[in-house]
């Protein structure tokens, strides 16, 4: 990323700057602070995703096993963002992350 927004930075205000809207992406998402944190979030999650869709990627009938990795793989979302007393014992389907005594807070960490 460094480099990206050193390549912005030289374009930026000459006649060589870019018009498109990529280059507007680009533009805006250097210049968001939470970039990297965002960047190794998705990454994180596309890790433990991808897993599955390889798994999943074949002629052989899968369909039974789609719950069980499907839930697992939530449960393990989950316990990015619930207390790990709360993520131990609970039912992903009916835990409630609007309530600020089941999920972690910002300054956890």
């Amino acid at each position: 990323m460094p480099n990206v927004a050193m390549f912005v930075e030289k374009v930026k205000g000459k006649n060589i700057e870019p018009v498109s809207q990529n280059y507007q992406r680009v533009d805006d998402a250097v210049t968001d602070k939470l970039l990297g944190v965002k960047i190794s979030f998705f990454s994180s999650l596309a890790g433990e995703i991808e897993p599955i869709l390889r798994e999943f990627q074949t002629d052989s009938p899968m369909a039974p096993f789609l719950y069980t990795e499907f839930r697992s793989l939530l449960l393990n979302l989950l316990c990015r963002v619930l207390k790990p007393e709360v993520a131990n014992n609970c039912d992903p389907e009916k835990v409630d992350l609007n309530d600020s005594a089941n999920v972690i807070s910002g300054e956890t960490f």
